[in-house]
């Protein structure tokens, strides 16, 4: 490919600059320092740049180190006055496309070849560089879809195991308590739950109705016996299990310690670890009886999928809890 000619090149110190007339057919500027360089650069664009060997560094950072930080797609050619002396590849190490010497601007046609060729060299590294971040960037993009796959098909094993031995349990238990507490052992053990329980609403003696806790299994520490407290009884009829049970739709509470959160006894939620919770209705045909309430020390441990499965498991342990009372009812 023939090298575009280079029209615009930047003369940085008193040796380039020296020999800018010999430069006719391409539009020079001339600069003494950094602090010019920059100045000029940030108004235009220049195809090249030759740069004094001489120029003494700045702040103990060689001149063409600095120049190479500050303008990395600037190609570079370094003038040296005595070239055949001096060491090529730490020049080349700093960014320096080549290295003149006085005796290149002697043929002024020649001396534009070698500045178009630098410059070309310049942009096929750029494109080189913006096709390898490109790639870079497909190639995570590749890993994190993978790794995602990968973990949606670990949990999704683990949410089929964990099905499996829940709907096991009722093939080994005639005990209803026994049962949801298993059911919510198996659930804490595979799903990484913090804690699991389940519930129904009753009505005592007065007609005044409750949620009575059935079973649990986890981290609970005394926490649903909060459940018993006269504010708890107060504030039922307004909370989210009430709103489970009334509409027969799960609900999430995303993030424990946001501060919008409207959540009985929070801390001592909190202090237990929960930071996601998510209430599931257990339902008896078209009535929902019971709550489902899950725990997570993860928060936005609940997501569509999340809740679409523990959907479906709140469901099969309602189908358990129907078939046990069926069967003790029929019993002798």
């Amino acid at each position: 490919m023939e090298p575009t000619p280079a029209s615009r090149v930047l003369l940085i110190g008193p040796g380039p600059s020296r020999r800018a007339v010999l430069l006719t057919r391409v539009e020079t500027a001339c600069v003494r320092n950094m602090e010019e360089t920059a100045e000029i650069l940030s108004r235009g664009a220049f195809d090249a740049a030759i740069l004094d060997a001489d120029l003494p560094p700045q702040q103990d950072e060689p001149f063409l180190s600095l120049l190479k930080r500050s303008f990395p797609n600037l190609p570079v050619l370094i003038l040296l006055e005595n070239p055949c002396e001096e060491p090529l590849a730490p020049l080349l190490k700093l960014g320096a496309e080549a290295l003149l010497g006085p005796k290149d601007f002697d043929c002024p046609e020649s001396l534009e070849e070698t500045l178009a060729w630098a410059a070309m060299q310049a942009r096929e590294r750029a494109e080189h560089a913006f096709e390898l971040e490109d790639a870079r960037a497909d190639l995570i993009l590749q890993r994190t879809a993978y790794l995602k796959l990968k973990d949606s098909q670990k949990a999704a094993a683990m949410a089929m195991q964990a099905m499996s031995e829940c709907n096991r349990l009722l093939f080994l238990l005639e005990d209803e308590r026994v049962y949801i507490r298993d059911f919510c052992r198996v659930l804490v053990k595979r799903m990484g739950l913090r804690m699991a329980w389940a519930g129904f609403a009753r009505k005592d003696e007065d007609g005044v109705e409750r949620l009575v806790a059935s079973g649990h299994a986890g981290y609970e520490r005394n926490y649903l016996t909060r459940l018993r407290l006269k504010a708890w009884e107060r504030r039922y009829p307004k909370s989210l299990a009430k709103k489970v049970l009334s509409t027969g739709e799960p609900v999430t509470v995303p993030d424990l310690e946001a501060s919008s959160v409207d959540f009985f006894r929070v801390e001592e939620a909190l202090r237990r670890g929960y930071r996601s919770v998510a209430l599931f209705p257990l339902k008896s045909g078209s009535e929902t009886r019971g709550i489902l309430c899950l725990y997570s020390a993860e928060p936005g441990a609940f997501g569509p999928s999340e809740v679409a499965y523990f959907t479906q498991v709140a469901g099969e342990l309602a189908h358990g809890i129907e078939l046990l009372r069926r069967e003790a009812h029929l019993k002798p």
